[in-house]
């Protein structure tokens, strides 16, 4: 069952690393980014750790967030203090939450479970399902369906995998609407996400996504390559120097800069 929390009031933004792999240089950025913003307009940060994806989650990425953001010196006013406090804050006490908004996208009509393989979808140029899943009335299977949402225009996207988890546009909105986050900031390869995640929330009953300001920053690079987890750029804790606080606070300030003043043009802080 889920665990109830409460939340600060006003304006709130929050970070929410994937605790897949070691802190890289990119994500101490975007924390930083994160953090100025939300000096500009007195907005709380939350702390959530996207924790949902459990095969590829270790107590040492884990740890090693934490370990940043103090070293960092970037407060929060909600979320886990401490590994130790992962037990109440994970994402997988809220499975049943996540349900029921899969339950509630269902019911829209537009919701169907696809048997199409990761090959055919890395092949599929069109929109939609490859396999035209959406009139097969297939029934959910665990490791042979997966439940995706029909947008037009683009590729349906997963919001229920077939390992039985919810998918990462699902987790993310929700836990931003219960998380009452109407500020979020983020690197410029989650833009295609956020078009997604806006589209799925207006579906959702109740859902808030839509309605957040949403930031996008560039990406912070090595020799012209993203530097992400998945791309391999930190197989090994960073080595917490001067030098890298002083590289990183560099170039966070200068995509602050330009983040702070998108956002006091386009709202009220």
């Amino acid at each position: 069952m889920s665990t109830p929390v409460s939340y600060a009031r006003g304006v709130r933004t929050r970070l929410a690393p994937t605790p897949s792999g070691f802190v890289h240089e990119g994500n101490l950025v975007n924390f930083l980014v994160i953090s100025h913003v939300a000096q500009t307009c007195d907005a709380a940060v939350a702390l959530r750790l996207d924790d949902i994806d459990r095969p590829r989650i270790r107590g040492e990425y884990i740890d090693d967030v934490f370990r940043v953001l103090t070293w960092l010196e970037i407060p929060w006013t909600d979320g886990p203090r401490s590994t130790a406090d992962m037990a109440q804050w994970t994402q997988h006490q809220r499975l049943d939450r996540y349900q029921r908004a899969r339950e509630e996208l269902w019911m829209t009509g537009l919701a169907y479970h696809c048997t199409c393989s990761r090959t055919q979808w890395n092949a599929f140029t069109g929109d939609s399902c490859p396999g035209e899943c959406r009139q097969g009335n297939h029934a959910f299977q665990v490791g042979r369906t997966a439940t995706r949402l029909h947008l037009d225009g683009i590729p349906d996207p997963i919001i229920w995998r077939r390992d039985d988890l919810p998918a990462y546009h699902l987790t993310s909105i929700v836990d931003d609407c219960d998380g009452r986050i109407d500020l979020v900031v983020r690197g410029e390869d989650l833009a295609s996400s956020t078009d997604v995640q806006r589209r799925i929330s207006h579906l959702l009953p109740g859902n808030t996504f839509h309605q957040a300001h949403v930031l996008h920053h560039p990406l912070v690079t090595s020799k012209g390559r993203k530097l992400s987890k998945s791309a391999g750029a930190q197989a090994s804790p960073l080595t917490l120097s001067h030098e890298l606080r002083a590289t990183v606070s560099d170039v966070a300030a200068t995509y602050s800069a330009s983040a702070q003043a998108d956002l006091l043009r386009s709202r009220e802080c």
